[in-house]
């Protein structure tokens, strides 16, 4: 297990803080439902939970999102 990161002297940006936003909302999201996933979400969760790999998912959907966006405004579509 790894150790948790020292604090940071500097004040969060805004988009740090937009982000522990959506990840706090998520949690919350998933926990309600957390039951329900572990039995329907296992089966493409391979080496980890239901909750653990719908989370995986979502974040990889949600990074997909943002860097096609960056993408498209980088290349000026």
């Amino acid at each position: 297990m790894r150790s948790r990161g020292k604090k940071s002297s500097k004040p969060p940006t805004q988009a740090q803080l937009t982000q522990q936003a959506k990840f706090t909302l998520l949690v919350k999201f998933v926990s309600t439902i957390a039951r329900l996933l572990t039995i329907t979400f296992n089966h493409s969760a391979i080496k980890m939970t239901g909750v653990k790999g719908l989370c995986s998912e979502l974040f990889a959907r949600e990074s997909q999102r943002i860097f096609s966006k960056k993408t498209a405004v980088g290349s000026g579509l």
